[in-house]
């Protein structure tokens, strides 16, 4: 069974074509809220966006005010990913 993160790397890497600029502001938005949790903050905007994932799964009503304004600003910066994603995504590999 293909794990969750490994779809979401291959998402971002395989199938669609992010503008770089949109990518690293949710990069960034992401490493700022893992950073004020305290948790580990990983490479790439994948790895950053998981792990924001499963803080929100495993924490989200012990998150600081501060920390939902921060997922406030992620979620504005991944509706423009998003759309990136649903225009560009091809069903096949290039």
């Amino acid at each position: 069974m293909i794990l969750e993160k490994q779809r979401v790397k291959w998402l971002f890497a395989e199938y669609v074509s992010i503008s770089s600029r949109e990518k690293n502001i949710l990069d960034e938005r992401c490493k700022k809220l893992l950073q004020e949790n305290n948790k580990k903050v990983g490479e790439g905007v994948t790895e950053k966006l998981y792990s924001v994932r499963c803080l929100l799964v495993h924490s989200m009503y012990i998150m600081s005010d501060y920390s939902h304004e921060l997922l406030e600003d992620i979620n504005k910066a991944f509706l423009d990913v998003i759309m990136d994603i649903l225009l560009t995504f091809k069903t096949t590999k290039e």
